[in-house]
């Protein structure tokens, strides 16, 4: 995931983080890693999306990527794998 820019928190700002519009927590080597994503930006097409350890930046990660490739259900992400790992080798 790469954020296409990020701008220090405005605390005059909504950016979505109370009810955010998608979370993640991948868990690796036994420690779980989030992002969230909160509402549509004003800076350009993207959402907002902030992480726990960097909580004095907020990202802008471009439309496409959260609506097109993360906003699926965790069951897709897991029938995929599993697909992945049944179909033969050629």
């Amino acid at each position: 995931l790469v954020a296409r820019n990020f701008i220090p928190i405005d605390d005059n700002k909504d950016y979505g983080m109370a009810e955010p519009y998608l979370e993640i927590t991948v868990t690796a080597d036994d420690e779980d890693y989030v992002v969230k994503f909160g509402n549509q930006a004003d800076e350009e097409p993207a959402y907002y999306a902030s992480t726990p350890d960097k909580e004095e930046w907020i990202y802008l990660v471009h439309v496409s990527v959260v609506n097109d490739q993360l906003s699926k259900k965790a069951e897709n992400f897991q029938a995929e794998d599993l697909k992945s790992d049944a179909e033969p080798a050629e």
